[in-house]
């Protein structure tokens, strides 16, 4: 409710693996969709951000295992 604290645990995740609104952003648009493939341009006119930019936020996002990417699309795993 209004007022409680963020919870430790999920201040240490943001912490760790969320640089930008828009990462998060698309971690929770891909988790909310996990059995639809994702292109990068698709998912910049979802979030109206830059291809380059949701390209970056991707690959970050794949580094950290939270998507998996396969001939340029992208899923949430």
């Amino acid at each position: 409710m209004a007022g409680e604290p963020i919870p430790t645990d999920l201040r240490a995740f943001i912490a760790r693996y969320i640089d930008s609104v828009a990462q998060l952003e698309a971690l929770l648009l891909l988790r909310n969709n996990p059995a639809e493939g994702w292109h990068v341009a698709d998912v910049a006119k979802r979030l109206y951000a830059s291809e380059e930019e949701i390209a970056h936020i991707l690959a970050r996002l794949c580094e950290d295992g939270f998507l998996v990417c396969s001939d340029e699309i992208y899923r949430y795993e």
